[in-house]
């Protein structure tokens, strides 16, 4: 794996959170003022910069693509809604879509399809984008143990959330399991003599499992899909 450093200084703006999109390049979803999304490449020059005319002013928003190439989903998690953009115009096709419950963290559960996690209700509510409609329709919600996610990421060939509660646990659980399960795997506590500080989790295809370690200035990297993380920043 090849990293880039990009600094603050260069890209001169302060980021919420960022995402991949399947065409290369990156989306950043830019602090206030303004509620800016910016689409860049690897050594953050910006292609796209659009400002969103109705933001909110909260800081507390992720996002993620949502049609490759085509859709990215932001959520507001002080607004409990959720914003639909044409990533090559970045223009607001579904302006504001209300969602149950108390959403705090959102990731991509498919082609077209969105995972929330619902606070409130201790759930997780997938929807679907009706590409006709311009919209997003309510599948289902799925039962599940936890009330705090932070930070989730979704592996399709193995239906496995993972979920950042934000303090110091990364947990994996079946959604087809519902509520109750026990998690197929959970790490807690210290890594590699640290104790972690989870404050982002991603997947890739591999079935690798990423972790960023906050305050450790670490990235944890499960090799060969075992649950052994390693800290990737250091080889």
């Amino acid at each position: 794996m090849r990293l880039t450093k990009v600094t603050s200084r260069q890209m001169r703006v302060y980021v919420n959170d960022m995402c991949a999109t399947s065409g290369g390049k990156i989306a950043l979803l830019i602090a206030p003022p303004g509620g800016k999304i910016q689409l860049c490449d690897r050594t953050g020059k910006s292609d796209i910069t659009r400002s969103d005319p109705y933001d909110c002013g909260s800081k507390y928003k992720q996002i993620c693509e949502l049609v490759a190439n085509r859709y990215l989903a932001e959520l507001c998690c002080d607004c409990f809604e959720i914003k639909v953009y044409a990533i090559n115009y970045i223009y607001i096709y579904s302006a504001y879509v209300s969602v149950h419950g108390s959403p705090l963290a959102l990731c991509r559960g498919g082609e077209g399809v969105l995972l929330l996690h619902d606070h409130e209700n201790k759930a997780v509510i997938q929807l679907r984008w009706n590409e006709e409609n311009k919209e997003l329709d309510e599948i289902r919600q799925i039962p599940v143990p936890f009330s705090a996610a932070i930070h989730m990421c979704y592996m399709p060939n193995t239906d496995l959330l993972i979920v950042s509660h934000g303090y110091d646990v990364v947990e994996a659980v079946k959604l087809q399991g519902g509520a109750g399960q026990s998690p197929v795997w959970q790490l807690q506590g210290k890594v590699l003599g640290k104790k972690i500080d989870p404050e982002g989790v991603s997947c890739d295809s591999a079935g690798k499992v990423y972790v960023a370690d906050g305050r450790n200035n670490r990235v944890l990297d499960s090799k060969e899909s075992t649950l052994t993380l390693y800290n990737l920043t250091e080889g």
